[in-house]
């Protein structure tokens, strides 16, 4: 029976120590997931303090806070997910402790039988008589042995009732750590539902403003459509002379052994490539998606739009050779460099300290982002191509700046 008894506490306490293992291991991830997406929120909201110093209502104020609107509803589903986890191992730790006590129960009344035992038969004068009655010095050997042995059994259970009494302590402080935790966690999503519903009030108290300025959306939309074809021309442009000159008649852009190389290096880096600029958001994606406010209408971006601080440094994303700087009237400066059959194009820059023939290393300082006057935002056009193939920057960005 005892042997069973300890089989099975065996199997539990490995049962669910395992589940508390792991939920805790997936709470953990949890938290740090929401912590990035708490910066996230803090950043937006650096930059809605920044656009907010201007009277006028901006497109770009409303796409930010369109942005931390949904970064908020990714917190608070995050939020009601470690609940749950934090329920789960609650869960897990009251069933732990109730086995815990059942044992310690069990161990308590094998104790009770043993001393019951003991006082009926094994007094010190019975455990002599025992041991004389022996029918030789083997027998005699054998029965000191096991008197010692039943000794040992029964302080051998007084210590394990002492040490599952300390797990059960264990267990309560956890469960008050726990609950602590769930505590803390609810108040954040109240914290959070009241921000969201107040983000969501100013979200269409924007929208109302810019419908209402209607005209010069689409005015600002047809100059923004213009600069993005003068960019992809200068581009092509580009693009068709550096064919040409890597070697006459050829289709694409022939690559030196050097270049072969710095191309299979940047390849090789999707997904793992530094943002343009130490802390941004992306505010406008890659391709043909709806006008943000304006109905029935749609926007194409070659690239994305990266919205930061006033007077960042934009800097390169690979190592690679500035190939050309020029001024678009409107975008400011833009700066290419080629990585290999790879493009990358800063646009809308306002100071740049690098020209045409320079090699450039991965994360270097190329110029200083210009801001928009009228909305105080600055917003870096960032493009990666290869060759004419225009390509989605965030398929090649790291995930978080």
């Amino acid at each position: 029976m005892n042997r069973i008894i300890r089989y099975l506490t065996f199997f539990l306490t490995f049962y669910f120590v395992g589940f508390e293992t792991v939920t805790a291991q997936n709470r953990l991830q949890l938290e740090a997931e929401r912590t990035k997406t708490q910066k996230e929120i803090e950043y937006a909201e650096r930059l809605l303090k920044t656009t907010s110093e201007k009277k006028q209502q901006s497109l770009e104020e409303y796409v930010i806070t369109t942005k931390k609107i949904d970064l908020r509803n990714k917190n608070i589903q995050q939020l009601n997910i470690e609940k749950k986890f934090i329920e789960d191992e609650i869960k897990l730790e009251n069933q732990s402790k109730d086995e815990l006590e059942n044992y310690r129960e069990q161990l308590k009344n094998e104790y009770i039988k043993i001393l019951q035992q003991s006082y009926k038969n094994y007094k010190t004068e019975y455990q002599l008589m025992f041991i004389f009655a022996s029918s030789d010095l083997n027998q005699a050997y054998r029965r000191v042995k096991f008197l010692n042995q039943y000794s040992k059994y029964r302080k051998d259970q007084i210590k394990a009732i002492e040490q599952v009494t300390v797990d059960i302590e264990n267990k309560i402080n956890d469960l008050k750590e726990l609950e602590n935790s769930k505590n803390v966690l609810l108040a954040s999503l109240k914290t959070e539902n009241a921000k969201l519903s107040s983000e969501r009030n100013l979200q269409e108290k924007t929208m109302k403003e810019l419908t209402a300025q209607e005209k010069q959306l689409k005015s600002d939309l047809e100059k923004k459509q213009k600069l993005a074809n003068d960019l992809n021309r200068k581009i092509q442009q580009l693009i068709a002379e550096e064919i040409e000159k890597s070697k006459k008649g050829a289709k694409t852009y022939q690559l030196t052994p050097e270049e072969k190389l710095l191309n299979d290096q940047f390849y090789a880096n999707v997904r793992k490539l530094p943002w343009p600029l130490e802390r941004g958001m992306i505010t406008e994606s890659f391709g043909e998606h709806n006008h943000p406010v304006l109905k029935g209408i749609k926007v194409r971006n070659d690239g994305v739009d990266i919205s930061t601080n006033p007077g960042e440094k934009v800097r390169a994303v690979f190592n690679g050779v500035v190939k050309n700087v020029f001024y678009i009237p409107g975008m400011n400066n833009v700066v290419i460099i080629r990585h290999g059959s790879y493009l990358s194009v800063y646009g809308n820059l306002q100071e740049v300290t690098v020209k045409p023939g320079d090699n450039v290393k991965i994360k270097q300082n190329i110029g200083t982002l210009a801001t928009d006057k009228e909305t105080n935002v600055s917003v870096l056009k960032f493009q990666i191509w290869k060759e004419n193939e225009k390509q989605d920057p965030e398929r090649w960005l790291t995930s978080r700046i």
